[in-house]
Protein backbone atom coordinates (compact mmCIF):
# COMPACT_ATOMS: atom_id res chain seq x y z
CA UNK A 1 0.00 0.00 0.00
CA UNK A 2 1.15 3.33 -1.31
CA UNK A 3 2.33 6.03 1.40
CA UNK A 4 -1.24 8.04 0.42
CA UNK A 5 -3.34 5.21 0.87
CA UNK A 6 -2.29 4.11 4.24
CA UNK A 7 -2.86 7.56 5.29
CA UNK A 8 -5.59 8.21 4.17
CA UNK A 9 -6.60 4.68 5.63
CA UNK A 10 -5.49 5.10 9.03
CA UNK A 11 -7.57 8.45 9.10
CA UNK A 12 -10.50 7.11 8.04
CA UNK A 13 -10.36 4.51 10.75
CA UNK A 14 -9.34 7.22 13.60
CA UNK A 15 -12.65 9.00 11.96
CA UNK A 16 -15.01 6.32 11.99
CA UNK A 17 -13.56 4.70 15.04
CA UNK A 18 -14.05 7.87 17.40
CA UNK A 19 -16.91 9.42 15.91
CA UNK A 20 -14.44 12.70 14.91
CA UNK A 21 -17.36 13.75 12.33
CA UNK A 22 -20.86 13.45 11.54
CA UNK A 23 -22.24 13.77 7.63
CA UNK A 24 -22.43 17.39 6.64
CA UNK A 25 -20.45 18.82 9.68
CA UNK A 26 -18.22 21.37 8.04
CA UNK A 27 -14.80 21.21 9.16
CA UNK A 28 -11.79 23.83 9.75
CA UNK A 29 -8.29 22.90 9.48
CA UNK A 30 -5.33 24.40 11.87
CA UNK A 31 -2.78 24.67 9.42
CA UNK A 32 0.96 25.90 9.86
CA UNK A 33 2.32 25.06 6.80
CA UNK A 34 4.54 22.15 7.89
CA UNK A 35 4.26 18.58 7.43
CA UNK A 36 1.91 17.64 9.46
CA UNK A 37 -0.62 20.07 8.83
CA UNK A 38 -0.01 20.14 5.07
CA UNK A 39 -1.32 16.75 4.86
CA UNK A 40 -4.08 16.89 7.32
CA UNK A 41 -5.55 19.79 4.94
CA UNK A 42 -4.56 17.69 2.00
CA UNK A 43 -6.42 14.69 3.17
CA UNK A 44 -9.48 16.14 4.20
CA UNK A 45 -9.95 18.00 0.65
CA UNK A 46 -9.16 14.48 -0.99
CA UNK A 47 -11.83 12.91 0.99
CA UNK A 48 -14.02 15.75 1.96
CA UNK A 49 -16.51 13.88 -0.41
CA UNK A 50 -16.23 10.41 0.62
CA UNK A 51 -16.97 12.04 4.44
CA UNK A 52 -19.52 14.41 3.54
CA UNK A 53 -17.71 17.39 5.04
CA UNK A 54 -19.78 19.93 3.96
CA UNK A 55 -17.52 22.86 4.15
CA UNK A 56 -13.59 22.67 4.55
CA UNK A 57 -11.41 26.09 5.36
CA UNK A 58 -8.26 26.42 7.23
CA UNK A 59 -6.83 29.01 9.82
CA UNK A 60 -3.12 30.08 9.95
CA UNK A 61 -2.14 31.90 12.99
CA UNK A 62 1.22 33.80 12.39
CA UNK A 63 2.93 34.48 15.83
CA UNK A 64 4.78 37.61 14.94
CA UNK A 65 7.82 35.39 16.24
CA UNK A 66 10.02 35.12 13.25
CA UNK A 67 9.92 38.10 11.08
CA UNK A 68 9.67 37.74 7.62
CA UNK A 69 10.00 33.73 7.38
CA UNK A 70 6.62 33.48 9.33
CA UNK A 71 5.24 35.75 6.94
CA UNK A 72 6.13 33.78 4.00
CA UNK A 73 4.95 30.48 5.92
CA UNK A 74 0.80 32.49 6.17
CA UNK A 75 1.34 33.44 2.67
CA UNK A 76 2.33 30.08 1.59
CA UNK A 77 -0.79 28.26 3.50
CA UNK A 78 -2.56 31.42 1.65
CA UNK A 79 -1.46 30.38 -1.66
CA UNK A 80 -1.65 26.83 -1.04
CA UNK A 81 -5.92 27.27 -0.15
CA UNK A 82 -6.54 29.79 -3.02
CA UNK A 83 -5.11 26.91 -5.43
CA UNK A 84 -7.50 24.26 -4.03
CA UNK A 85 -10.43 26.92 -3.83
CA UNK A 86 -10.39 26.63 0.26
CA UNK A 87 -11.26 29.84 2.60
CA UNK A 88 -8.33 30.48 4.86
CA UNK A 89 -8.80 32.94 7.85
CA UNK A 90 -5.41 34.49 8.74
CA UNK A 91 -4.04 36.42 11.88
CA UNK A 92 -1.18 37.76 12.54
CA UNK A 93 0.00 38.38 15.90
CA UNK A 94 2.08 41.87 16.91
CA UNK A 95 5.80 40.98 17.50
CA UNK A 96 5.27 41.93 20.86
CA UNK A 97 2.22 39.37 21.72
CA UNK A 98 3.63 37.08 23.23
CA UNK A 99 6.51 39.11 25.32
CA UNK A 100 4.53 40.03 28.31
CA UNK A 101 3.39 36.13 29.45
CA UNK A 102 6.79 34.66 29.33
CA UNK A 103 6.96 33.88 32.48
CA UNK A 104 4.71 31.09 31.81
CA UNK A 105 7.46 29.62 28.70
CA UNK A 106 7.19 31.13 25.15
CA UNK A 107 5.80 27.55 24.15
CA UNK A 108 2.90 27.67 26.68
CA UNK A 109 1.95 31.29 25.62
CA UNK A 110 1.94 30.69 21.73
CA UNK A 111 -0.33 27.71 22.70
CA UNK A 112 -2.56 29.64 24.32
CA UNK A 113 -2.61 32.15 21.71
CA UNK A 114 -2.86 29.65 19.15
CA UNK A 115 -6.50 28.26 20.70
CA UNK A 116 -7.57 31.38 21.68
CA UNK A 117 -7.22 32.24 17.53
CA UNK A 118 -9.08 29.21 16.71
CA UNK A 119 -11.56 30.12 18.86
CA UNK A 120 -12.23 33.63 17.01
CA UNK A 121 -11.80 31.32 13.41
CA UNK A 122 -14.06 29.01 14.08
CA UNK A 123 -16.43 31.79 14.50
CA UNK A 124 -15.79 33.65 11.59
CA UNK A 125 -15.59 30.35 9.65
CA UNK A 126 -18.92 29.29 11.18
CA UNK A 127 -17.23 25.70 11.50
CA UNK A 128 -18.54 22.78 13.32
CA UNK A 129 -15.07 21.22 13.76
CA UNK A 130 -11.54 22.57 14.47
CA UNK A 131 -8.80 19.76 13.20
CA UNK A 132 -5.46 19.86 14.43
CA UNK A 133 -2.61 18.14 12.56
CA UNK A 134 -1.57 16.10 16.35
CA UNK A 135 0.49 12.70 14.77
CA UNK A 136 1.21 9.46 17.17
CA UNK A 137 4.53 10.75 17.23
CA UNK A 138 3.11 13.66 19.00
CA UNK A 139 1.13 11.30 21.72
CA UNK A 140 4.44 9.18 22.63
CA UNK A 141 6.41 12.59 23.18
CA UNK A 142 3.97 14.21 25.33
CA UNK A 143 3.12 10.86 27.42
CA UNK A 144 7.29 10.71 28.26
CA UNK A 145 7.36 14.58 28.53
CA UNK A 146 4.58 14.09 31.64
CA UNK A 147 6.38 10.82 32.91
CA UNK A 148 9.44 13.54 33.72
CA UNK A 149 7.33 15.60 35.03
CA UNK A 150 5.81 13.44 37.56
CA UNK A 151 2.13 13.38 35.81
CA UNK A 152 -0.37 10.98 37.52
CA UNK A 153 -3.35 8.84 35.01
CA UNK A 154 -4.83 11.82 33.60
CA UNK A 155 -1.48 13.17 32.32
CA UNK A 156 -1.14 9.76 31.27
CA UNK A 157 -4.29 10.07 28.68
CA UNK A 158 -1.86 12.36 26.15
CA UNK A 159 -3.84 13.95 23.76
CA UNK A 160 -7.01 13.21 23.34
CA UNK A 161 -8.57 12.45 20.15
CA UNK A 162 -11.50 15.03 20.56
CA UNK A 163 -11.98 17.93 23.00
CA UNK A 164 -15.32 19.72 22.60
CA UNK A 165 -15.31 20.71 18.72
CA UNK A 166 -11.44 19.93 18.44
CA UNK A 167 -10.83 17.34 16.58
CA UNK A 168 -7.67 15.26 15.78
CA UNK A 169 -7.66 13.40 12.42
CA UNK A 170 -3.89 11.98 12.40
CA UNK A 171 -3.58 10.80 16.02
CA UNK A 172 -3.01 7.24 14.60
CA UNK A 173 -0.51 8.54 11.93
CA UNK A 174 3.10 8.28 12.51
CA UNK A 175 5.38 11.22 11.68
CA UNK A 176 7.08 8.88 9.14
CA UNK A 177 4.11 8.52 7.23
CA UNK A 178 3.18 12.17 7.16
CA UNK A 179 6.58 12.78 5.32
CA UNK A 180 6.04 10.18 2.92
CA UNK A 181 2.85 11.13 2.01
CA UNK A 182 3.74 14.67 1.65
CA UNK A 183 6.96 12.98 -0.58
CA UNK A 184 3.99 10.82 -2.75
CA UNK A 185 1.56 14.13 -3.30
CA UNK A 186 4.75 16.64 -4.39
CA UNK A 187 3.74 18.79 -1.43
CA UNK A 188 6.63 21.34 -0.33
CA UNK A 189 5.85 21.94 3.37
CA UNK A 190 7.54 24.94 5.47
CA UNK A 191 9.60 23.62 8.38
CA UNK A 192 10.20 25.95 11.78
CA UNK A 193 13.44 25.49 12.40
CA UNK A 194 13.08 25.91 16.30
CA UNK A 195 11.47 22.30 16.06
CA UNK A 196 15.07 20.48 14.77
CA UNK A 197 16.98 22.67 17.25
CA UNK A 198 17.57 20.52 20.33
CA UNK A 199 18.61 23.14 22.73
CA UNK A 200 15.13 24.66 22.46
CA UNK A 201 12.35 22.91 24.75
CA UNK A 202 11.53 19.92 26.64
CA UNK A 203 9.93 18.23 23.34
CA UNK A 204 12.82 18.70 21.27
CA UNK A 205 15.07 17.50 23.49
CA UNK A 206 12.54 14.38 24.04
CA UNK A 207 11.67 14.04 20.03
CA UNK A 208 15.41 14.65 18.65
CA UNK A 209 17.74 13.26 22.12
CA UNK A 210 15.98 10.83 24.56
CA UNK A 211 13.60 8.77 22.65
CA UNK A 212 15.91 7.64 19.82
CA UNK A 213 18.73 7.02 22.74
CA UNK A 214 15.64 5.07 24.56
CA UNK A 215 14.98 2.98 21.03
CA UNK A 216 18.79 2.21 20.77
CA UNK A 217 20.65 1.65 23.75
CA UNK A 218 17.12 0.95 25.82
CA UNK A 219 13.91 -0.26 24.85
CA UNK A 220 13.50 -0.75 20.98
CA UNK A 221 10.04 -1.00 21.43
CA UNK A 222 9.39 1.94 24.05
CA UNK A 223 7.15 3.80 21.40
CA UNK A 224 5.12 0.94 21.67
CA UNK A 225 5.19 0.52 24.78
CA UNK A 226 3.84 4.26 25.69
CA UNK A 227 1.37 3.76 23.15
CA UNK A 228 0.31 0.83 25.61
CA UNK A 229 0.59 2.60 29.25
CA UNK A 230 -1.43 5.50 27.82
CA UNK A 231 -4.40 3.07 26.78
CA UNK A 232 -3.79 1.30 29.97
CA UNK A 233 -4.15 4.65 32.01
CA UNK A 234 -7.14 6.13 30.47
CA UNK A 235 -9.20 2.76 31.37
CA UNK A 236 -8.24 3.24 34.85
CA UNK A 237 -8.66 7.07 34.79
CA UNK A 238 -11.92 6.80 32.90
CA UNK A 239 -13.14 4.89 36.23
CA UNK A 240 -11.82 7.04 38.55
CA UNK A 241 -13.07 9.85 36.82
CA UNK A 242 -16.60 8.65 37.33
CA UNK A 243 -16.02 7.62 41.21
CA UNK A 244 -14.76 11.06 41.67
CA UNK A 245 -18.07 12.87 40.26
CA UNK A 246 -20.37 10.15 42.65
CA UNK A 247 -17.53 11.26 45.71
CA UNK A 248 -18.26 15.06 44.26
CA UNK A 249 -22.01 14.67 44.91
CA UNK A 250 -21.71 13.16 48.28
CA UNK A 251 -19.33 15.56 50.05
CA UNK A 252 -20.90 18.63 48.40
CA UNK A 253 -23.12 20.93 50.56
CA UNK A 254 -24.08 23.68 48.53
CA UNK A 255 -23.29 25.16 44.98
CA UNK A 256 -23.24 28.60 43.20
CA UNK A 257 -21.61 30.44 40.45
CA UNK A 258 -19.38 32.17 43.16
CA UNK A 259 -18.78 29.55 45.55
CA UNK A 260 -18.83 25.83 46.49
CA UNK A 261 -18.82 24.78 49.97
CA UNK A 262 -17.78 20.80 51.16
CA UNK A 263 -17.73 18.55 54.09
CA UNK A 264 -14.66 18.64 55.63
CA UNK A 265 -15.39 15.35 57.63
CA UNK A 266 -16.83 13.60 54.45
CA UNK A 267 -13.56 14.67 52.45
CA UNK A 268 -11.05 13.43 54.96
CA UNK A 269 -12.84 10.01 54.43
CA UNK A 270 -12.67 9.35 50.83
CA UNK A 271 -9.34 7.13 49.13
CA UNK A 272 -6.59 9.38 49.23
CA UNK A 273 -6.78 9.28 45.04
CA UNK A 274 -10.41 10.56 45.54
CA UNK A 275 -9.65 12.84 47.98
CA UNK A 276 -7.24 14.51 45.33
CA UNK A 277 -9.23 14.62 42.56
CA UNK A 278 -12.36 15.37 43.78
CA UNK A 279 -10.76 18.80 45.13
CA UNK A 280 -9.34 19.59 41.56
CA UNK A 281 -12.73 18.91 39.67
CA UNK A 282 -14.54 21.10 42.29
CA UNK A 283 -11.98 23.69 42.06
CA UNK A 284 -12.00 23.27 38.22
CA UNK A 285 -16.04 23.75 37.66
CA UNK A 286 -15.89 26.84 39.67
CA UNK A 287 -13.30 28.29 38.36
CA UNK A 288 -14.23 27.05 34.52
CA UNK A 289 -10.72 25.74 33.98
CA UNK A 290 -7.98 23.56 35.33
CA UNK A 291 -5.46 25.94 34.31
CA UNK A 292 -2.99 27.42 37.35
CA UNK A 293 -4.05 24.37 39.08
CA UNK A 294 -0.65 22.71 40.21
CA UNK A 295 -0.31 19.78 42.27
CA UNK A 296 1.11 22.01 45.24
CA UNK A 297 -2.05 23.71 45.65
CA UNK A 298 -3.63 20.62 45.87
CA UNK A 299 -1.45 18.98 48.20
CA UNK A 300 -0.95 21.70 50.60
CA UNK A 301 -4.56 22.17 50.83
CA UNK A 302 -5.09 18.48 51.43
CA UNK A 303 -2.66 17.97 53.82
CA UNK A 304 -4.18 20.70 55.84
CA UNK A 305 -7.54 19.96 55.91
CA UNK A 306 -6.33 16.20 57.10
CA UNK A 307 -5.00 17.51 60.06
CA UNK A 308 -7.31 17.36 62.80
CA UNK A 309 -5.12 20.16 64.88
CA UNK A 310 -5.41 22.57 62.34
CA UNK A 311 -8.83 24.50 62.76
CA UNK A 312 -8.64 26.67 60.07
CA UNK A 313 -6.44 27.55 56.81
CA UNK A 314 -6.51 29.53 53.49
CA UNK A 315 -4.47 29.44 49.91
CA UNK A 316 -5.10 31.55 46.93
CA UNK A 317 -4.95 30.47 43.29
CA UNK A 318 -4.06 32.63 40.25
CA UNK A 319 -5.98 34.11 37.68
CA UNK A 320 -9.13 33.07 37.64
CA UNK A 321 -8.57 34.35 41.61
CA UNK A 322 -10.08 31.67 43.99
CA UNK A 323 -9.62 31.11 47.74
CA UNK A 324 -9.59 28.10 49.22
CA UNK A 325 -10.25 27.89 52.71
CA UNK A 326 -11.70 25.99 55.64
CA UNK A 327 -13.36 25.79 59.23
CA UNK A 328 -13.55 23.10 61.54
CA UNK A 329 -16.26 21.60 59.37
CA UNK A 330 -16.82 23.29 55.92
CA UNK A 331 -14.67 23.63 53.27
CA UNK A 332 -15.47 26.82 51.01
CA UNK A 333 -14.00 27.38 47.78
CA UNK A 334 -14.29 31.18 46.63
CA UNK A 335 -14.06 32.96 43.65
CA UNK A 336 -12.35 36.54 44.32
CA UNK A 337 -15.70 38.32 42.91
CA UNK A 338 -19.25 37.10 42.72
CA UNK A 339 -20.24 36.37 39.10
CA UNK A 340 -23.79 37.14 39.01
CA UNK A 341 -26.03 36.64 35.60
CA UNK A 342 -28.56 39.48 34.97
CA UNK A 343 -31.77 39.55 33.20
CA UNK A 344 -31.48 41.68 30.87
CA UNK A 345 -33.24 41.21 27.80
CA UNK A 346 -34.25 42.65 24.52
CA UNK A 347 -37.24 42.02 22.36
CA UNK A 348 -35.71 40.65 18.73
CA UNK A 349 -38.45 41.32 16.20
CA UNK A 350 -37.33 39.70 12.72
CA UNK A 351 -37.41 42.77 11.07
CA UNK A 352 -35.02 44.98 12.75
CA UNK A 353 -31.83 45.22 14.46
CA UNK A 354 -31.09 44.96 17.89
CA UNK A 355 -27.97 46.45 19.96
CA UNK A 356 -27.14 43.88 22.75
CA UNK A 357 -23.99 45.31 24.66
CA UNK A 358 -21.10 45.39 22.06
CA UNK A 359 -22.88 42.51 19.98
CA UNK A 360 -25.68 43.71 16.96
CA UNK A 361 -28.33 41.04 16.33
CA UNK A 362 -30.32 41.00 13.13
CA UNK A 363 -32.73 38.40 12.55
CA UNK A 364 -34.56 37.70 9.20
CA UNK A 365 -37.35 35.14 7.87
CA UNK A 366 -36.49 34.05 4.49
CA UNK A 367 -37.35 31.39 1.99
CA UNK A 368 -33.55 30.31 1.38
CA UNK A 369 -30.57 28.33 3.18
CA UNK A 370 -27.78 29.94 3.79
CA UNK A 371 -24.95 31.20 5.81
CA UNK A 372 -22.64 33.88 6.47
CA UNK A 373 -19.96 34.13 8.97
CA UNK A 374 -21.51 34.60 12.72
CA UNK A 375 -24.77 33.12 11.42
CA UNK A 376 -27.20 30.63 12.37
CA UNK A 377 -30.05 29.23 10.13
CA UNK A 378 -33.37 27.99 12.42
CA UNK A 379 -36.76 26.31 11.20
CA UNK A 380 -38.99 29.30 11.95
CA UNK A 381 -41.65 27.37 12.55
CA UNK A 382 -39.93 25.75 15.42
CA UNK A 383 -39.32 28.98 17.05
CA UNK A 384 -42.07 31.42 19.30
CA UNK A 385 -41.14 34.59 17.12
CA UNK A 386 -43.66 36.29 19.39
CA UNK A 387 -41.36 35.93 22.46
CA UNK A 388 -38.43 36.00 20.55
CA UNK A 389 -35.40 38.12 22.36
CA UNK A 390 -31.51 38.51 22.88
CA UNK A 391 -30.83 37.66 26.82
CA UNK A 392 -28.00 37.33 29.23
CA UNK A 393 -27.67 34.11 30.13
CA UNK A 394 -30.00 33.24 33.73
CA UNK A 395 -29.41 30.91 36.81
CA UNK A 396 -30.31 26.95 35.75
CA UNK A 397 -30.45 27.77 32.15
CA UNK A 398 -30.54 24.77 30.13
CA UNK A 399 -30.07 24.29 26.18
CA UNK A 400 -30.90 21.14 24.21
CA UNK A 401 -27.71 21.90 21.88
CA UNK A 402 -27.49 20.20 18.60
CA UNK A 403 -25.00 17.21 18.52
CA UNK A 404 -25.63 15.88 22.31
CA UNK A 405 -28.24 13.20 20.83
CA UNK A 406 -31.09 14.95 22.75
CA UNK A 407 -29.72 15.58 25.66
CA UNK A 408 -29.77 19.09 27.60
CA UNK A 409 -26.91 20.86 28.91
CA UNK A 410 -26.67 23.88 31.82
CA UNK A 411 -25.04 26.77 29.64
CA UNK A 412 -22.82 27.02 32.42
CA UNK A 413 -21.21 23.92 31.72
CA UNK A 414 -21.34 24.55 28.01
CA UNK A 415 -19.31 28.04 29.24
CA UNK A 416 -16.69 26.07 31.52
CA UNK A 417 -16.06 23.24 28.17
CA UNK A 418 -15.77 26.41 25.71
CA UNK A 419 -13.57 27.60 28.68
CA UNK A 420 -14.91 31.05 28.63
CA UNK A 421 -13.72 33.01 32.01
CA UNK A 422 -16.76 33.63 34.06
CA UNK A 423 -16.40 37.65 34.05
CA UNK A 424 -17.29 36.97 29.97
CA UNK A 425 -20.56 34.89 30.66
CA UNK A 426 -22.78 37.57 31.25
CA UNK A 427 -21.84 39.79 28.03
CA UNK A 428 -22.41 36.53 25.70
CA UNK A 429 -25.82 37.07 23.57
CA UNK A 430 -28.50 34.24 24.33
CA UNK A 431 -31.15 33.93 21.57
CA UNK A 432 -34.23 32.90 23.16
CA UNK A 433 -37.73 32.37 23.21
CA UNK A 434 -40.37 31.38 25.93
CA UNK A 435 -39.33 28.05 25.77
CA UNK A 436 -35.56 28.76 26.59
CA UNK A 437 -32.43 29.25 24.82
CA UNK A 438 -32.20 28.60 20.51
CA UNK A 439 -28.45 30.10 20.09
CA UNK A 440 -25.62 30.66 22.37
CA UNK A 441 -23.74 33.11 20.19
CA UNK A 442 -20.70 31.39 19.11
CA UNK A 443 -21.18 28.08 20.60
CA UNK A 444 -24.28 26.03 20.32
CA UNK A 445 -27.79 26.22 18.65
CA UNK A 446 -30.61 24.53 19.87
CA UNK A 447 -31.59 20.70 18.38
CA UNK A 448 -35.20 21.74 18.73
CA UNK A 449 -34.90 24.70 16.30
CA UNK A 450 -32.51 23.06 13.47
CA UNK A 451 -33.18 22.67 9.73
CA UNK A 452 -34.37 19.69 8.70
CA UNK A 453 -35.03 18.50 4.83
CA UNK A 454 -38.87 19.42 5.61
CA UNK A 455 -38.19 23.07 7.13
CA UNK A 456 -39.95 25.23 4.40
CA UNK A 457 -39.39 28.76 6.13
CA UNK A 458 -35.96 30.11 7.84
CA UNK A 459 -34.75 32.60 10.41
CA UNK A 460 -31.50 33.93 9.78
CA UNK A 461 -29.74 35.20 12.73
CA UNK A 462 -26.32 37.20 12.79
CA UNK A 463 -24.13 38.46 14.89
CA UNK A 464 -21.70 41.19 14.89
CA UNK A 465 -19.27 42.42 17.87
CA UNK A 466 -18.24 45.67 17.69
Amino acid sequence: MSAAMALLDTLRRTMDRHDLLRPGQSVMAAVSGGPDSLSLLHALHSLQAELQISALSAAHLDHGLRGEESAAEAAFVTAFCAERGIPCYSETLAADALTHSMGSGLQATARYARYDFLRRAVAQLGADRIATAHTQDDQVETILMRILRGSGLEGLRGIPYSRDNIIRPLRDTTRSEVEAYCAEHGLSPRRDPSNIDPSHYLRNKIRLGLLPELETNYAPGVRAALLRLSQNAILDDDYLQSQTKVSLAAIQVSESDRETVLSRQKLAELAPTLQRRTLRIALTRLRGSAQDIEERHIASFLTAILDPAIGSYSITLPTPTCYLMFTEDRIFLRLSEPITPTNHSISLTPTEICAFGEWTIEARLTSEKGDTKYTETLDADCVDLSTLCVRSWQAGDRIDAFGLDGRSKKLSDLFTDAKIPRAQRASIPIVADANGPLWVVGLRIAERARMTEGTVRFLRISAKQS
